[in-house]
């Protein structure tokens, strides 16, 4: 049974995405384009049930979706401390729903899912095995009760001496075999797909430092492909953003730092102890992409319930009450009996006895305990003896309970800017059912479509009489995209046909191969563009161009390819395209700004080409995209064409001073040489037969960019170009030496080279 069954869920169960991260990416479509605030979603720990019926109310109130995050401690087989197991939390949570008419989805998510992170395993002391697979087991079982998140959080590690904090690998091996066992149970019962949540704050140190976030995703990413697992990313990343159960100041500065981190990679920072931060409206500023509150609703269930103990005081003299339920008293002998509060002593309250703290201290505790005992027996009685001292016609404890909860969660919602979000979210996906990826799209590129004619044989000239073959597909810019989409891109594609046989030839053999096409005009009255090729033994290659005057020339108006560019998160653009025409020119910069000023990426190849226009006209053209450029990628001395250097090395390193992060230059059969801030060094190439080197540089341009786009280090991004580059000349045809993730992956195993780092200067 689902939590929810609102048109938004069924949206994103269609389209094959993750409710949390179809929400996620539509809050951020709406900052991209409409200029929106930035949102929060707030996620409400359940630690009880009049916590989850006032979180449900407040959403009603701000009209917005709404997120439950329950520990293992909560909600687990065993039933937790609420007295829920898994299955029963969803279907309370179905039920209270119906009972404040909210309509909206609501995300159920595990949060802390990793070995001895539920009280009980630490407490009893258990052995590695047996809670790692009670964590399974709570996990398969929250997937079957139709959870939307799981928090996978292996950071703890009790076999380890109390001073030693756990190898990050460790954390990375074991969150990618958490997520690997989670989705083998999914798959094997048919269920839709779940988001996930990574990291924690807890670890010494947390993932505050750059570098470790760094490394973590990067890890991370490497064991999930080397297990198989491609289509599933982490859509919250769990950062130390200043706070804990004693503090109370948020860090945006840190925050920012962490969200710019993890987005490259397609994720965002989640904020964990937010109880009662004195600066939550920093939250959206930083653009922290959810938070988790849950102590602090105890505390004010705590408020709530003794603002009722002073009414039965007072009313007890008036009419005459004479059982007193002693609510407070009940309450706090249930905290010190439990136990629970001695894990929040400071160090220098260890030892002391509950009577010996200060007054403040025991107060705290005890609203901060009360939610592992609201389910006992003395606690419920004396509770319910409250609220039938008070209960009268025009009075009904137990709502005056939920709606002061209900008030305190509405600051939440008012400082992440969600109020009025739901109505909002649902505009924005009945519009996603138009767009190409219903969810964000990685590659967006433009240029040329053109089939290729080419001579069989060497040497034999293009003004000669003789045969052909092909047509083949083609197209520098479209080789780019085929070739990333075959190997699990998103690729959105912008260019023009003609209503011909080979413009069907074009848009089919991209379709069938991944590309979105939906933005190919087919253009009445105008051919498809075509190139005819000779080649020679000394390697050169010989051109004759048909692209000008055809329907592969002409392009839409700038202004309506924006809204389309939004969806993605990086820009490729190539020399050859942008000089055709001023109309495919102004179309590349639109497509460059829009994409990078919504937070992506650009990447540019020179791909000069001296037969459509001059030298110095290419530069005109190519410097304004280099001054936006992320990564360069030229070949042979393009590098110097750019910059005016006479030199190569000299170039390449200028185009770094010049604000590119990454200049990678193409070496041919050599491999390439990477130049970035942090130093230069090559990769080497790997050995094949050369049949057809056109479309090889294109190849190489999306192993690199894909590399790139998923966290991969330069290294690695450079041996994915250079593998991809390499396939791309062992095929006759431009787009032939395209293959899938598993060819290329094969290929890459089958043979080892060593990158030399050449110096830091």
């Amino acid at each position: 049974m689902l939590p929810d069954s609102s048109q938004i869920r069924v949206k994103a169960a269609e389209n094959g995405i993750p409710l949390c991260e179809a929400i996620l990416r539509a809050f951020q479509y709406l900052v991209k384009t409409q200029n929106e605030p930035w949102r929060t979603l707030l996620a409400v720990c359940p630690n009880s049930e009049a916590v989850l019926r006032a979180a449900l109310l407040a959403a009603k109130w701000a009209n917005s979706v709404i997120k439950f995050a329950a520990t293992l401690n909560q909600v687990d087989l065993d039933g937790g401390y609420t007295g829920w197991t898994q299955p029963e939390f969803v279907e309370l949570v179905r039920k209270s729903a119906e009972q404040v008419d909210y309509t909206g989805p609501i995300v159920v998510a595990v949060d802390h899912a990793g070995p001895w992170l539920k009280d009980k395993h630490s407490i009893e002391d258990w052995s590695f095995e047996d809670t790692m697979n009670a964590v399974k087991k709570s996990l398969e079982a929250a997937i079957d009760a139709g959870y939307d998140l799981l928090h996978i959080d292996p950071t703890v590690d009790k076999r380890l001496p109390a001073n030693q904090t756990i190898d990050i690998n460790t954390v990375v091996e074991q969150t990618a075999s958490l997520i690997e066992h989670c989705e083998i149970w999914r798959k094997e019962r048919g269920l839709p797909r779940i988001a996930y949540e990574v990291g924690t704050e807890e670890v010494k140190g947390g993932l505050a430092d750059l570098s470790r976030v760094h490394s973590f995703l990067i890890g991370l990413r490497s064991q999930l492909y080397a297990k198989g697992i491609r289509d599933v990313w982490p859509c919250f990343v769990v950062g130390m953003v200043g706070t804990d159960l004693h503090t109370t100041e948020f860090n945006p500065k840190m925050a920012t730092a962490l969200y710019e981190e993890v987005y490259k990679y397609g994720s965002l920072i989640k904020g964990h102890y937010t109880d009662n931060v004195t600066n939550p409206t920093a939250y959206p500023a930083s653009r922290m992409g959810g938070a988790n509150v849950g102590p602090e609703f105890t505390q004010v269930e705590c408020r709530a319930l003794a603002n009722l103990v002073e009414m039965e005081r007072s009313s007890s003299q008036i009419k005459g009450v004479t059982q007193i339920s002693q609510f407070n008293e009940v309450l706090q002998a249930a905290v010190v009996s439990s136990g629970r509060w001695q894990k929040w002593l400071q160090p220098e309250e260890q030892g002391k006895a509950f009577e010996h703290l200060s007054p403040e201290r025991q107060q705290w505790l005890v609203m901060t305990g009360a939610r592992y005992i609201w389910t006992s027996e003395q606690v419920q009685n004396a509770r319910a003896r409250l609220y039938d001292n008070l209960r009268n016609e025009r009075f009904d404890p137990d709502r005056y309970v939920v709606e002061y909860i209900a008030q305190r969660i509405m600051k939440y919602f008012k400082a992440f800017n969600l109020i009025d979000s739901l109505p909002r979210l649902e505009q924005e996906f009945r519009r996603r059912d138009n767009l190409p990826f219903w969810g964000e799209g990685d590659i967006v590129s433009a240029g040329e479509l053109i089939v290729e004619i080419m001579r069989p044989n060497l040497n034999q000239p293009l003004d000669q009489i003789g045969q052909f073959n092909g047509p083949f597909a083609s197209g520098a810019p479209a080789i780019f995209a085929d070739a990333a989409a075959k190997i699990g891109k998103k690729v959105g594609f912008i260019g023009s046909v003609g209503r011909d046989e080979f413009g069907s030839l074009l848009r089919q053999r991209l379709k069938d191969d991944g590309v979105d096409v939906s933005s190919i005009s087919i253009i009445d009255g105008k051919a498809t563009g075509c190139a005819f090729v000779s080649y020679f033994k000394n390697g050169s290659r010989k051109f004759i161009y048909h692209i000008a005057d055809t329907a592969s020339g002409q392009f839409p108006e700038p202004g309506g390819i924006g809204k389309y560019a939004t969806a993605f998160r990086h820009c490729h653009l190539m020399g050859c395209s942008l000089a055709i025409n001023d109309s495919i020119c102004e179309v590349g910069m639109t497509l460059a700004k829009t994409v990078k000023k919504s937070g992506g990426t650009v990447s540019l190849d020179p791909n000069l080409r001296p037969e459509i226009l001059s030298i110095e006209q290419c530069r005109n053209i190519l410097l304004p995209l280099v001054k936006m450029a992320d990564i360069i990628l030229p070949s042979g001395d393009e590098a110097c064409l750019l910059t005016g250097d006479s030199e190569t090395d000299t170039a390449c390193r200028r185009l770094i001073e010049m604000g590119v992060q990454v200049v990678v230059l193409k070496l041919g059969e050599r491999g390439c040489r990477v130049y970035s801030h942090d130093g230069v060094f090559d990769v080497p190439g790997f050995a094949v037969e050369a049949v057809d080197p056109t479309g090889a540089g294109d190849c190489f341009d999306a192993g690199f960019v894909s590399g790139y786009l998923d966290g991969m280090s330069l290294v690695d991004a450079a041996k994915l170009a250079n593998a991809m580059g390499a396939l791309g000349v062992s095929r006759k045809g431009p787009m032939e030496g395209t293959f899938r993730w598993e060819k290329v992956e094969s290929f890459i195993r089958g043979a080892k080279i060593t990158p030399r780092r050449i110096n830091k200067n």
